[in-house]
């Protein structure tokens, strides 16, 4: 019947959202904040967690300016494959990316630099992030400055690289060897 046909995509939809209960965007979580939960396609619950603070600023993308890095750097949504990358190239002694890897925090040291899409989310959270960070008991929490630029770990070009601004939601391509730029690590859960 007509009913039960509507009736299936609703319960399908339904399900999902109701696995969504264990964290939340804002959530404090393993020392730092989550700016995205999503269910996994292993059935559990995944998310995004933002550093408390900015890893650095005035870090260039990568010591290496002119060359194309390709595929491995340019994905939109998987900042760990584009830091590896970034990383990984022929000449690498110092990048944006490789302050993230570095980052350890509590014993967590898989935090990479986000790619244009994952700091698009963490912008989005923007509100829920500040909240958290100003209502955390710690004076040294950084939250995310309307005005700054951060780098993406999403190449561009030979030359550039994406940046976003955390106020107006602009992207821009800038060029690679740039310092002027923040630096939020991120990790997944």
């Amino acid at each position: 019947s007509k009913s039960q046909l509507l009736s299936v995509p609703y319960s399908f939809f339904a399900e999902q959202a109701r696995t969504l209960t264990k964290h939340f965007i804002g959530e404090y979580f393993q020392g730092r904040i989550i700016f995205d939960v999503y269910n996994g396609p292993d059935g559990n619950e995944h998310g995004l967690i933002v550093s408390l603070n900015d890893v650095s600023n005035g870090t260039a993308w990568s010591n290496v300016g002119a060359n194309l890095i390709g595929n491995g750097a340019q994905s939109l949504w998987n900042g760990q494959e584009n830091s590896n990358a970034i990383t990984k190239q022929t000449g690498h002694t110092a990048s944006a990316a490789q302050i993230c890897n570095d980052y350890d925090y509590n014993g967590f040291s898989d935090w990479y630099l986000p790619a244009i899409d994952e700091l698009n989310l963490l912008r989005n959270a923007r509100y829920f992030i500040n909240k958290t960070a100003d209502n955390d008991g710690d004076p040294l929490t950084n939250p995310l400055n309307y005005f700054d630029y951060y780098w993406s770990s999403t190449e561009a070009k030979s030359n550039t690289a994406f940046v976003i601004q955390f106020g107006t939601g602009d992207i821009a391509t800038v060029g690679k060897n740039t310092a002027l730029y923040h630096i939020r690590a991120v990790r997944k859960f």
